[in-house]
Parts: structure tokens; sequence; C-alpha cells
């Protein structure tokens, strides 16, 4: 059986934190070792910052651009809302609908 994550991490006699590796490395090391701090670093590091975009546009993809109306459809750009019909209960009103954009 395969040890979790959990399992393969460990404090040591002398307050070090050892995590035994899923696959041993090319030289045969099978387990590292870190002070606790220095893990909490390595951890937090790939966390980003709260409310930042993780995709970032640029030229003409940019949120700014005037040319980026040209390049996308239906006017994504400016806020581009389409009225549609939710459902058949609610077919007397409208629903404002964002249209949806495939960038595959």
């Amino acid at each position: 059986m395969i040890p979790t994550q959990a399992e393969r991490l460990a404090f040591t006699s002398r307050g070090l934190v050892r995590y035994e590796l899923k696959t041993p490395y090319r030289d045969g090391t099978t387990d590292v070792m870190f002070e606790p701090n220095a893990l909490m670093t390595r951890l937090a590091a790939p966390v980003p910052k709260p409310r930042a975009n993780l995709t970032r546009f640029h030229r003409v993809f940019s949120p700014r651009s005037r040319y980026r109306d040209k390049v996308t459809s239906a006017n994504c750009s400016k806020g581009g809302i389409t009225q549609g019909v939710k459902s058949q209960k609610s077919a007397a009103r409208p629903v404002n609908e964002r249209k949806e954009t495939t960038w595959a």
C-alpha cells in the first residue's frame, strides 16, 4: 500500500521535518529534511495573493485595448450582455445573460 502525503511527513528527534519522497531521485535520495519554517516558506510560496487575477491579458486582449472588440466576439469587452430567456417558466420576462465565449 502506498503511504499518503500525511504518512510520509514526520518530525525527527532533532526537530526537523522529514518528508519521504514518493519516488527516489536519480541520485538515490529517498527523503528530504527541512526546518519547520523553511518548509512553511516553501509551501506558502506558490499560493497567490488574495483577489489577484491568475490570468493576465496583454496587447489586443487587454481590457482597455481599443482593438479588443475587433478580435473578440459579441463585443465582450464592452460588457456584451445579450437579452435571453432563462427558462420556459420565466418566458414573460427576459433575463440578462452574458454570452459565452470559447477560447479554445
